[in-house]
């Protein structure tokens, strides 16, 4: 921002008096008219007034611009003899005005003027007028001094702390060395400026460069608080300051600057205050920052002279504890109750019917240059329960002058008070620790009454409670802690209660995470729809489920229990007591498989049913029910094989089965043989493979007898753990009947298991098919034996190489199928045996090369 200096020179001819005023003026938005003062005159002007007063007016509000200046002469009277000359140049006969004006920031390179008007005669009813231009350039101008050394500036430059009521002493309970967290200190930096020179100024201000100790200066204030009488056109409303992070994933500025242009000092006035310049600074000290008590945090101010760092000063706060701080404001300053809490709102009355939610907004103004602890409650009207119930407080909007939305947020501290430990919330406390109104906004032209508040929304609840009754008026107390004031508002609801109904909201879901098919998890929630206009009164949740499981239910969420329950052989009924609209009941219902009751054959618990249901009473009716919420769960079954069948080992452990009557899927890594329960080694293992041809691993078993097998032993050795597995039957080895019900999920953290087979079937075959493993590239082994009984007793005598169900021949040609993965293509063979089909496999990756 650079100085430009015009000079009016005014000449009268001798003999000649006159009344005389020269006005300057502008039209130039970036040009600002700075100050008008008389320099010199002529020997014929002996009695002129050395310093006739000055006047700057017509200053913009927003640009900060001075448009108009003047400087009244008073009476005029050349008594000299020269011979007067029609020129621009000085003599005894001219009056010589000067007419300092400032170009804003950003100006350069553009053409800026100025109007001067002379008004003359009596009563100046004449005027004459002049143009005087000129061109912002990037050049240094001819008057600016040079930039002294630090030891000459240390003389009239200091920074120190200073009331944040804007005095330079502390007031009541304010001390100036000590920062708590979230409170802002203010600091003034005085430099004295030399007289009749031009110098180019910038303040640069810095606080801690750490990432935890925090200390904000960009989000308060950096401007000039005093300027001394030779100092014109400087105004905050042209100067901008700028701040910044060292580092950008910082939120918060630690570093600011303040570039004040090119500052004249006319010298008009003989004084040191005249020459002195002071900057305000504020800094703040954030809530969430990491310190500790006594720690010494420094601010530093640099004042750097045409361009050349002159002097760098420090300030150190010492960090006090926030608990022993003591509230502290401007003396004088009159709060009362109708502005410290407002219930900003035109509704009245407020009409709430049963059930209501309403946002209820509030404006909490913190006094000017005050530093408090920020308390604030809400008490909610209570009977025998909560008449309305506390939802929600949300900060919406924080002045300018207080601090920033996001620090209010992070920063507070919430503390919720349930009367008779249900979820109703009838109090609700806030602690926004320590706030500090710094009135910087007050310095801004756009300053309103808003930025010393900041506005939040209460969100409350109309509760059933019998003492609600219609046209009744219930009372919320909101009570505040600002500065040394407490504030209480009450806010008045009227009741509506027109309209009530009951309705429920069930919602269930399988825990997948812990649930296999011997034991299921069933969360559920159960709360009143949005859509109750009433709370359910001796409430009670029932639940059904299938006769072949144990049932039992349990409460996870706070603040609510079972009162009693009541079993019956398929139910289960919980009383739940008052279901309160506040209520999300979180319930965990446990079904364990029971092996003891046997279901008919064909009969699984794929997809059974579990039902819940809600009933509850309200106010003047009883009996009102919910509807019915169904979730499907699959749990193990015990298929009833028969009268006079009694389920036992079918001989692979005991090798009452032989080896030749156990086979494999082809390409196996060790031999079906081995998977014998409880043998030594590592049992059967399958070949390994990533595609579709891993769901054809199979382990085979021929019986001889047909059997009925209701349960499968199953020990998991290698590294890769079974997953699914289905189960095939058959009669000759060839046909396969495979039910989608004998899907079976083993539990892979398992080495050894009995898996319920939901749907057995009599057969001489069975076929085990290891459909998916947890690590399809690694290698799992298997070990067998199946739980059931024999439904027949024509065993051939040699079950090695005689078959009860003599195989159909198959026709000249081979069943031959093709299955490709990636690249690679499988061909299998599929070649008949006296006791079954056996199958052989081939790849090839280029169709030439097979194995």
């Amino acid at each position: 921002m650079y100085t430009a200096k015009f000079l009016v020179r005014i000449k009268l001819r001798p003999s000649e008096f006159t009344m005389m005023t020269v006005n300057v003026s502008t039209t130039d938005d970036t040009l600002s008219i700075c100050h008008v003062r008389l320099v010199k005159a002529g020997d014929a002007y002996p009695c002129i007034d050395p310093a006739p007063p000055t006047l700057i007016t017509d200053t913009d509000p927003v640009l900060g611009v001075n448009r108009r200046g003047s400087i009244d002469l008073g009476y005029l009277g050349n008594v000299g003899t020269d011979i007067f000359v029609a020129d621009s140049y000085f003599d005894s006969n001219t009056v010589e005005v000067e007419v300092i004006t400032k170009i804003v920031s950003g100006s350069e390179g553009s053409l800026h003027s100025i109007d001067v008007q002379l008004n003359y005669d009596a009563g100046h009813a004449t005027s004459t007028t002049a143009q005087g231009s000129v061109t912002a350039t990037t050049s240094t101008p001819a008057l600016v001094v040079l930039a002294t050394t630090p030891a000459d500036l240390n003389v009239g430059t200091s920074l120190a702390s200073a009331s944040i009521t804007g005095s330079e002493t502390a007031v009541t309970d304010e001390k100036l060395d000590e920062i708590v967290l979230g409170e802002s200190k203010r600091l003034i930096f005085k430099y004295e400026t030399e007289r009749n020179t031009v110098t180019d100024l910038q303040v640069d201000v810095s606080t801690p460069d750490s990432d935890t100790k925090t200390m904000s200066i960009g989000r308060v204030y950096i401007g000039v608080h005093y300027k001394g009488a030779n100092l014109p056109c400087l105004n905050n409303l042209v100067l901008t300051p700028v701040y910044s992070k060292r580092l950008g994933s910082r939120t918060f500025n630690d570093l600011g600057t303040l570039d004040l242009g090119y500052v004249c000092n006319t010298g008009v006035v003989n004084t040191t205050e005249a020459d002195t310049l002071i900057i305000e600074i504020v800094v703040r000290l954030l809530p969430n920052a990491v310190v500790t008590l006594a720690e010494s945090l420094a601010v530093n101010a640099a004042l750097t002279s045409n361009g050349q760092t002159s002097l760098q000063i420090t300030k150190s706060f010492t960090v006090a504890d926030p608990a022993a701080f003591v509230d502290f404001e401007k003396d004088g300053v009159v709060v009362d109750n109708t502005t410290g809490i407002v219930f900003n709102t035109t509704e009245n009355p407020i009409i709430m019917p049963i059930s209501a939610i309403k946002v209820l907004p509030l404006v909490m103004m913190i006094p000017q240059y005050s530093s408090s602890r920020i308390y604030l409650d809400v008490v909610m009207p209570v009977n025998t329960s909560a008449i309305m119930t506390f939802t929600s407080f949300k900060l919406v909007r924080v002045g300018r002058s207080l601090g920033t939305l996001a620090e209010f947020i992070s920063t507070s501290t919430e503390k919720l008070t349930y009367a008779f430990n249900t979820t109703q919330i009838t109090k609700y406390e806030l602690d926004l620790g320590i706030i500090t109104n710094t009135g910087v906004a007050q310095k801004m032209a756009d300053y309103s009454p808003d930025d010393d508040t900041f506005e939040a929304e209460l969100t409350v609840q109309m509760a059933d409670s019998i003492a609600a009754t219609q046209g009744s008026k219930q009372t919320i107390s909101v009570g505040t802690h600002i500065a040394k004031y407490v504030f209480i508002m009450e806010i008045f609801i009227d009741v509506d209660r027109t309209i009530h109904d009951l309705v429920f909201n069930v919602s269930s879901l399988v825990d997948d995470a812990v649930s296999n098919p011997n034991h299921v998890e069933v969360n559920t929630i159960l709360s009143l729809s949005d859509l109750s206009t009433a709370e359910g009164q001796n409430t009670v949740f029932n639940i059904f489920f299938p006769p072949y499981v144990t049932c039992q239910t349990n409460i996870t969420s706070d603040k609510k229990q079972i009162i009693s329950q009541q079993q019956t052989d398929n139910s289960l009924s919980l009383d739940l007591g008052t279901l309160f609209f506040t209520d999300e009941v979180h319930l965990k219902t446990i079904l364990t498989a029971d092996s003891g009751y046997e279901v008919p054959v064909g009969i699984s618990g794929l997809d059974s049913v579990l039902l819940f249901q809600p009933m509850a009473d309200e106010h003047d009716q009883t009996d009102i029910v919910g509807d019915f919420e169904y979730i499907n769960i699959t749990v193990a079954t015990t298929t009833a094989l028969g009268t006079g069948c009694t389920p036992g080992d079918l001989g692979m452990e005991t090798n009452t089965i032989k080896d030749c009557q156990i086979s494999s899927s082809p390409d196996s890594i060790e031999a079906a043989t081995n998977g014998r329960y409880n043998s030594a080694g590592t049992g059967w293992v399958p070949f390994v493979h990533y595609g579709a041809v891993r769901g054809e691993r199979y382990f085979q078993v021929y019986f001889g007898n047909k059997v009925m097998i209701n349960k499968i032993k199953m020990q998991q050795t290698g590294t890769a753990k079974a997953t699914s597995i289905k189960v095939r039957f058959s009669d000759d080895g060839i046909a396969w009947v495979e039910n989608p019900v004998n899907a079976i999920t083993p539990d892979p953290a398992l080495t050894d298991e009995e898996l319920s087979v939901p749907a057995p079937e009599s057969s001489r075959y069975i076929r085990v098919m290891i459909f998916d493993l947890d690590d399809n590239a690694s290698t799992a082994g298997f070990k067998f034996d199946f739980v059931g009984c024999e439904t027949t007793t024509d065993r051939p005598g040699d079950p090695c190489t005689d078959v009860i169900t003599t195989p159909t021949p198959l026709a000249d040609f081979k069943r031959r199928s093709f299955i490709t993965a990636g690249t690679t293509v499988y061909v299998c063979d599929m070649i008949q045996d006296s006791l079954s089909i056996k199958q052989k496999c081939y790849s090839s990756p280029d169709h030439l090369t097979w194995t």
